[in-house]
């Protein structure tokens, strides 16, 4: 069986740009469509809802930032999808407290 990062490669063959940036870019992705997702399940007018507005603004604006300038390519959902689950993979493996979030 194929590591994901063997298969992230094979995706993003052809582009001159690295897997850990492109990791970068997708989880970018993801976090910018899960705080979508979460604004349109919020009363508008509402502290929460103006908070997840403006992640989601923040998050598209990081994503196009690195998008349109150069520095990275963009991404399907499908190769964002791998390369997130890629990430999560490599977080399990190097950061065993990790899922207890960050410290202060």
């Amino acid at each position: 069986m194929q590591s994901r990062v063997r298969v992230a490669e094979r995706i993003l063959c052809g582009r001159t740009l690295g897997v850990p940036l492109q990791k970068l870019v997708a989880e970018i992705m993801a976090a910018w469509r899960r705080a979508e997702r979460l604004a349109a399940t919020l009363p508008e007018a509402t502290p929460e809802h103006d908070a997840a507005q403006r992640a989601c603004n923040r998050l598209r604006d990081a994503y196009q930032e690195l998008t349109h300038s150069g520095v990275a390519a963009a991404l399907t959902a499908a190769e964002a999808r791998l390369l997130v689950a890629d990430a999560a993979s490599d977080l399990a493996s190097e950061s065993p407290g990790f899922e207890s979030g960050p410290r202060a």
